[in-house]
């Protein structure tokens, strides 16, 4: 059975670009890019854009997992967080939280991003490691 999960990046292409440098993933803005992690999972990854919003409402539903990834010291990616949170659960209920601190800014912010609750009162799901055991945690 083939699994999907859609990771929206509330960080700028460019930063995103570099989080995702050491997996070899580049990602363009407006763009939602489809990578294949291993023969069972597909991977969709988008920053928060106008496009994307509009691509992703007929993506999101059919998804597995939707993730709200962010750089845990990048200000403007911490206040998109609530808003990437509010646009994912229009259309899905299993969604997770996952912070970044690579690469390391030159003018880090310390986040304020501790944990959210679901619709449902439940506490979302929050994963603070790197990239690869991030999704090896998402997928288990």
């Amino acid at each position: 059975m083939e699994r999907h999960i859609f990771i929206l990046s509330t960080m700028t292409p460019a930063l995103t670009n570099a989080a995702l440098a050491h997996v070899e993933i580049e990602t363009q803005e407006g763009t939602i890019q489809k990578y294949r992690w291993d023969e069972q999972t597909t991977i969709w990854i988008a920053c928060q854009h106008p496009v994307v919003k509009c691509l992703a409402e007929s993506i999101l539903p059919y998804m597995d997992k939707c993730v709200c990834w962010y750089h845990n010291h990048c200000s403007l990616s911490c206040l998109r967080v609530d808003n990437c949170i509010t646009f994912l659960e229009k259309y899905h209920s299993n969604i997770s939280l996952m912070t970044t601190v690579n690469p390391v800014l030159s003018q880090p912010h310390q986040s304020k991003v501790k944990k959210y609750y679901n619709k449902h009162g439940f506490l979302i799901n929050y994963y603070k490691k790197n990239f690869r055991d991030n999704l090896h945690s998402l997928l288990c």
